[in-house]
């Protein structure tokens, strides 16, 4: 994926797993998903919708193609 994303977005991403690690890790659901949301926003702005395509692609053709071996 690196050949999507510039090491500057890398980073920012790296930095917002943190957070979303803590989110993730909470007992309340409905919370857990509007913060989630939000989030996906924030990284949909970061990144741009066709960016954020692309990388889900490329993650589904990984899992794809790690499964057929």
């Amino acid at each position: 994926m690196s050949e999507i994303l510039a090491e500057v977005e890398i980073n920012e991403l790296q930095g917002m797993t943190t957070y979303w690690r803590e989110v993730f890790q909470r007992d309340n659901l409905k919370e857990r998903q509007c913060i989630a949301a939000m989030e996906l926003q924030s990284v949909i702005q970061l990144l741009g919708e066709e960016k954020v395509l692309r990388i889900v692609h490329a993650y589904v053709n990984r899992v794809i193609d790690e499964a057929q071996t």
